[in-house]
């Protein structure tokens, strides 16, 4: 598998998992962390790992820092924001803890689109809806988060049209994830029960 050098794998642990019912990250499953999931995924394509959780996380051995959010109770963007700001590279990989299953072969070749376009972000689209928690971040959106951090605007799909962004539609993303596994997200018990049957 390639490892992205121009990357950090990062992994958001900090929601408030109220849908949920308890702390998504920890919950358990066949053994792991839900958060386990994820950082496995990505530890086979990046060189860098970076977990981002509001306390201290049980990632079951995977060697990666855990950086706390600067703008505190700002939500995803807050943890996006800490993400690119401790990162040690020009670009983030960004998933959710609850999306657990991170198609390599996407993955990949989103990491890739972003660095041979030069994009800013490169978002999957599937309409209508956006997964910005499944995206690839330049440090040089890092000025305009900060700015919609400051004035309190959180939707981080705000940030999309003052940088340059692509999307990756459907078609493309099920090239290489044709069912769309990557952009399951456990938002429920329910959601869990069928991501993990």
């Amino acid at each position: 598998m390639i490892l992205f050098e121009q990357f950090t794998g990062v992994i958001l642990a900090g929601g408030k998992s109220s849908r949920f019912g308890e702390p998504k990250a920890a919950k358990i499953i066949n053994g792991k962390p839900l958060i386990h999931y994820a950082a496995v995924a990505f530890q086979d394509i990046f060189s860098n790992l970076l977990i981002v959780a509001s306390e201290e996380i049980d990632s079951a051995g995977i060697d990666a820092p855990v950086v706390s959010d600067i703008f505190q109770d700002k939500g995803p963007l807050g943890g996006l924001h800490a993400g690119l700001t401790f990162a040690e590279t020009p670009y983030i990989f960004v998933t959710a803890c609850d999306q657990p299953f991170p198609v390599p072969s996407l993955v990949s070749a989103m990491a890739a689109a972003t660095q041979e376009s030069d994009c800013e972000v490169l978002v999957p689209r599937t309409q209508p809806y956006l997964y910005p928690l499944f995206a690839c971040y330049s440090k040089r959106c890092l000025p305009v988060i900060e700015s919609q951090l400051s004035n309190n605007i959180l939707q981080i799909n705000r940030l999309y049209p003052s940088v340059n962004t692509r999307y990756a539609d459907r078609e493309w993303l099920e090239k290489y994830d044709p069912e769309l596994r990557s952009l399951f997200n456990i938002n429920t018990q329910e959601d869990l029960k069928e991501g993990f049957r």
